[in-house]
């Protein structure tokens, strides 16, 4: 059991892998073409009309998906009783939100956000019908089918939004793709999962599924405003324009994070349900993992870090600087960014060893960091300001963290920094020699930085770390083979 559960989880970070990779290839791909056609301020009604959307969109689950998902025992009762209470919630939450949208105007400086977010806030409805096949996929692990509708999904919506960005839809493009893409979703995992549809409700049942998500639910709502909260502000205070500027560089420069921790997360999450109680297994997973995901976000991060204005300037701007107020905090995003990928698997060990009363404490000290300091930030360092305020925000999360998982899974920070300092060492050391030179160095042009700071970073981790995933993808070839 332990060797096939093993095979399997493999497998399907491998599946989940490839999906992730075909899903970042056509949405960079879309990103880079709506950047050169849409405005700042297309980016910044819609980033400002998800906040709203996102926000009330916390209700629309309460934890139910993971409670049964977790669930061992998982009868038709419990099953259908889930589904009703989703399918209630996300009613409820449509027609909160159409209401709610009305008020938008007066923290937005554009009227037009009010149909945004109505629009948007049909996705609560769309999404319930996908809930039963999903949980029954992610509960048989059957990630290669969901990894299907996840491509489906991306390709949908990057096709569709680039169509009608390049005919001059602006801001509509990514509002209808979002809207087209996720009832494709709902199509493809009904057809793979095929299940009746039908309302029970046991109210035992649905207390007892709500009571397990309850530290989640509320730990979302944290996360929602450790997320969010930065946009609401940028977008109240400085407009449309700044919004999109900082929008623009919080999605580039944290996407490989959100990848990776999609990947992990949704495969090791279901997993660990499985080995419960098995720290052995669980540490020795955790420290696999953070050793591939850190590696990857760390240098995929740092080459977007010494390339970033070349970035903004020919991939995004299409040769002109029309995203260069974006430059700086796109930089300090990668920082970010590298924190959250080394922060994320965390979550799944948390969840695993049934202590998500952390996640609780750890989004709510970030959080509390945040909203105190927001607003004096933003008024004094404009959005460059907000980036490094969200990065020690999520930082602090360690203090909650650590101390938990170094008792439950007998874990010292000498493990922990062996497999991570072979990686974050020579980025350090790489970005900041970047930063200095490029204060002397006229020009310090990317195309000179990001080969040579490659090498560099290769050579170095890999002297540190005994070439240790070299030979470790190589031996996976020969097994293979």
């Amino acid at each position: 059991m332990s060797e096939l559960l093993t095979r399997s989880t493999v497998t399907n970070i491998g599946y989940n892998t490839v999906a992730k990779i075909i899903a970042f290839a056509f949405q960079g791909l879309a990103n880079i073409i709506l950047s050169q056609n849409l405005g700042a301020s297309d980016y910044g009604i819609v980033g400002f009309a998800m906040i709203f959307a996102n926000f009330l969109g916390r209700f629309n689950d309460l934890g139910i998906q993971t409670a049964v998902v977790q669930r061992k025992n998982l009868d038709d009762r419990t099953l259908y009783t889930a589904f009703t209470v989703k399918a209630v919630l996300g009613l409820l939450t449509y027609a909160i939100t159409f209401v709610v949208a009305g008020f938008s105007p007066y923290f937005f400086d554009n009227p037009a956000v009010i149909t945004v977010i109505r629009l948007i806030s049909l996705n609560f409805i769309i999404n319930t019908f996908a809930f039963l096949p999903r949980v029954l996929l992610i509960r048989d692990l059957d990630f290669k089918k969901l990894s299907i509708s996840e491509v489906l999904l991306s390709i949908t919506s990057s096709l569709i939004a680039v169509v009608m960005a390049l005919n001059g839809f602006k801001y509509w493009s990514i509002v209808v793709a979002t809207l087209a893409s996720n009832i494709v979703a709902v199509i493809v995992v009904a057809r793979f999962r095929p299940v009746k549809l039908k309302l029970v409700f046991d109210k035992e049942i649905a207390l007892e599924l709500v009571r397990f998500g309850g530290n989640l639910f509320l730990s979302g709502m944290i996360v929602f405003l450790l997320f969010n909260a930065d946009n609401f502000v940028v977008g109240s205070t400085a407009g449309s324009a700044a919004l999109g500027y900082y929008a623009l560089a919080f999605n580039w420069g944290s996407l490989i994070c959100m990848v990776l921790g999609d990947v992990v997360h949704s495969v090791l999450f279901p997993t660990f349900s499985k080995i419960q109680g098995d720290t052995d297994r669980i540490k020795s997973a955790y420290l696999k993992v953070l050793e591939v995901v850190g590696f990857v976000a760390v240098f995929v991060n740092l080459v977007l870090f010494l390339g970033a204005d070349e970035f903004l300037y020919y991939m995004l701007g299409k040769g002109t600087d029309k995203w260069f107020p974006a430059l700086a905090t796109l930089r300090i995003i990668c920082c970010y960014g590298i924190v959250r990928a080394l922060l994320e698997p965390l979550g799944s060990v948390i969840m695993a060893i049934g202590k998500t009363e952390l996640l609780l404490k750890a989004n709510f000290l970030a959080a509390a960091l945040e909203l105190i300091l927001l607003y004096p930030v933003i008024k004094l360092f404009g959005i460059f300001g907000v980036g490094v305020l969200i990065t020690l925000a999520y930082f602090t999360q360690y203090l909650v963290f650590w101390p938990a998982v170094r008792s439950s899974l007998t874990i010292n920070a000498k493990e922990v920094l062996t497999v991570t300092m072979p990686f974050v060492f020579p980025a350090v050391v790489i970005g900041s020699l970047f930063m200095i030179m490029r204060g002397y160095v006229v020009p310090m042009i990317g195309i000179i930085a990001i080969p040579v700071g490659v090498v560099l970073f290769i050579v170095i981790s890999g002297i540190l770390s005994g070439w240790k995933l070299v030979h470790q993808v190589r031996g996976l070839f020969l097994k293979n083979g």
